[in-house]
């Protein structure tokens, strides 16, 4: 299981992006649960303040080290453009939300600009990456249309209302299962 063979770059690249989407889950259940949902007041009990910031943060930066090599894989198969505009605005946002987090856990309070500028770029990058995978045929065309479609409309949605910051990062996971599958494998293996 741990062979060479088996840990292409498409299957690196999955595992990646599973891992960073599952962090993230993480994050957002801390953070609803913190807020008093769930029936539990978890922020009473304990602070999660800076476990629900740690664990956004790290989903976010592992999702953004799953994308580097999708692109990789992306423009080995014939992509030059798309998934590099997807991989530098994921990385640019990315960058933010970290700025974002460490801003509220230093106690400065929230930074909205920066969120929303997160979501906007991360939306951008989920549709360059949707474009890219319909360019490339990497993956079943359904998940490239996903991906590309979820990203124009909800960075249409966030220029003009407030989103979810993790929105565009639920289409990550569909990838991420994708890549990881062997039968996605034979075709075009790196």
């Amino acid at each position: 299981m741990f062979s060479r063979q088996f840990w292409t770059e498409r299957r690196i690249a999955g595992a990646v992006l599973v891992v960073g989407f599952l962090i993230l889950v993480g994050g957002a259940f801390f953070f609803v649960a913190g807020q008093g949902y769930f029936g539990v007041a978890l922020a009473r009990v304990h602070n999660i303040g800076p476990l629900k910031s740690n664990l956004a943060s790290a989903g976010m930066a592992v999702t953004a080290l799953g994308l580097v090599p999708l692109e990789a894989c992306l423009r080995a198969a014939g992509d030059r453009t798309l998934s590099r505009l997807g991989m530098v605005s994921f990385l640019l946002a990315a960058g933010m939300w970290l700025v974002v987090e460490a801003h509220a856990l230093g106690g400065r309070g929230w930074v909205y600009p920066l969120e929303r500028n997160y979501v906007l770029l991360s939306c951008f990058s989920m549709g360059c990456y949707g474009g890219a995978l319909l360019r490339t045929k990497l993956l079943p065309l359904p998940v490239a249309w996903l991906s590309l479609v979820w990203g124009i409309v909800w960075l249409g949605v966030g220029l003009f209302t407030f989103l979810p910051p993790l929105v565009a990062n639920l289409v990550s996971l569909p990838i991420g299962i994708l890549l990881l599958l062997q039968r996605y494998q034979a075709s075009t293996a790196q």
